[in-house]
């Protein structure tokens, strides 16, 4: 996935589907990006019209990454289980590609 960008809202940001996947790495453009952080949203799809809700560990911590441009970063493993997810920036915009395995 190409192209994806990351907003400070998860209603404007891009919507990623790795509902096949076990992992991944998400890709930050050149440019894009410096000491982002980023947080990752889920959508309960067992729910009709669900508001996305931040993704937390199981410790209660938001589960984030910081980011910086030109560098690729594993996805975190608690996302797996979500069929769809949204990642959001801390602040700006943040242009971003996702690669996945299954």
């Amino acid at each position: 996935m190409h192209g994806l960008t990351a907003t400070t809202s998860a209603a404007t940001a891009s919507q990623l589907s790795l509902a096949q996947a076990s992992g991944g790495l998400i890709h930050i453009n050149s440019g894009a990006a410096t000491a982002v952080v980023l947080s990752f949203f889920v959508l309960p799809d067992t729910i009709l019209n669900a508001t996305a809700q931040q993704l937390f560990s199981g410790t209660n911590a938001a589960i984030t990454i910081t980011v910086q441009d030109g560098r690729s970063y594993p996805l975190p493993d608690e996302l797996f289980p979500a069929r769809l997810f949204y990642v959001v920036a801390a602040s700006g915009s943040v242009v971003f590609s996702v690669t996945s395995k299954t």
